[in-house]
């Protein structure tokens, strides 16, 4: 386990600001514990936290232990999905600040007190830092290594930097949002059910006046949830990409609209189940409906002036055979 040994001083008027955590909740009985647990063990103690239950199969389990714990509980009355229920989490918030993670996810105790910290200085300004992964119980932490994230950036610096290269990302509870810039926005959107959060920051980010590197405070990301919607593959969650590879490209060519070969790294990288059209019965539910020629736009990479840059990241036989399955239903 990563362990963090600071001095802290809570005395300063701007640790009086209140925290709202946001956590959706769907059948996550085996994992709610311990990311509520890490908040127990917040440094920062001005908070208050949002579990919205998305109507699961199972009944949550007791948290008596969390009781001193200043906890709001809604369910939903049908299944909404995530993305609705962080818009219900927002709807409730009175914080100032902030802070979404997924009930399988936890944070490093000092994470919310750093980035408080960080932002007293500039109140319209987004904190990030530093993020691990860890498999279901397993303690180790990987640690991501990643410098081109660690300084302050202004906003289309950030943007550029997160969308020009190939596998780079940042989870979600590695912010920290003033909620006055989330208002400006329309939300979550709840269509998108893969990739919402990426979606939703890379449209939040333009409202920001900066982003801000907080050093060694971590997000930790639990990998080998099978049942996460990032294991699936039917036409609604490809869908979805879809539509958040539609959202990428509108607000990376309102940046840098002359940039084509950003945008088009923009277009296919978040296209990037390409497999999913080597799926006979996938293609069939596409074709019906007539759903790749709506974004066939998005697919212009294929076959553009910057192909054997897409070569290079695709890899030659995933890159060709992908432009053989888009000729069969674009000619």
């Amino acid at each position: 386990m990563l362990s963090i040994a600071l001095t802290y001083n809570t005395t300063n008027e701007s640790f009086n600001r209140l925290v709202s955590i946001i956590i959706p909740y769907y059948n996550n009985s085996k994992t709610i514990k311990s990311t509520l647990k890490s908040l127990d063990n917040q440094v920062y103690k001005n908070i208050e936290i949002l579990i919205i239950d998305d109507n699961s199969d199972l009944d949550i389990p007791n948290l008596d232990n969390f009781n001193h714990l200043n906890i709001f509980y809604k369910r939903n009355q049908k299944n909404y999905g995530a993305s609705a229920s962080r818009n219900i989490g927002l709807s409730y918030a009175k914080g100032d600040f902030i802070q979404f993670l997924d009930a399988d996810d936890i944070i490093s105790p000092n994470k919310i007190y750093e980035q408080v910290k960080k932002l007293e200085n500039n109140l319209d300004g987004i904190a990030f830092g530093d993020w691990a992964y860890f498999i279901n119980n397993n303690e180790s932490k990987n640690i991501n290594e990643n410098k081109y994230f660690r300084r302050n950036f202004d906003s289309a610096d950030y943007l550029y930097e997160l969308n020009n290269y190939f596998n780079r990302m940042m989870p979600i509870h590695s912010y920290l949002i003033p909620k006055k810039i989330i208002d400006k926005s329309t939300g979550w959107d709840e269509t998108i059910t893969l990739g919402d959060d990426g979606e939703f920051m890379n449209r939040i980010i333009p409202l920001a006046n900066g982003l801000l590197y907080t050093p060694n405070c971590y997000a930790f990301y639990r990998r080998g949830n099978t049942q996460s919607l990032s294991h699936r593959r039917d036409h609604v969650s490809i869908l979805s990409s879809l539509k958040c590879t539609e959202s990428y490209e509108k607000v990376i060519k309102s940046f840098y609209p002359k940039n084509l070969k950003l945008i088009d790294s923009v277009v296919y990288r978040y296209t990037l189940n390409y497999h999913i059209f080597f799926d006979d019965k996938i293609n069939g539910l596409f074709i019906k409906n007539k759903i790749l020629n709506e974004y066939k736009s998005q697919f212009s990479f294929i076959g553009s002036k910057h192909s054997i840059w897409s070569q290079k990241i695709l890899g030659l036989y995933n890159y060709l055979m992908l432009k053989k399955q888009l000729k069969k239903y674009f000619g």
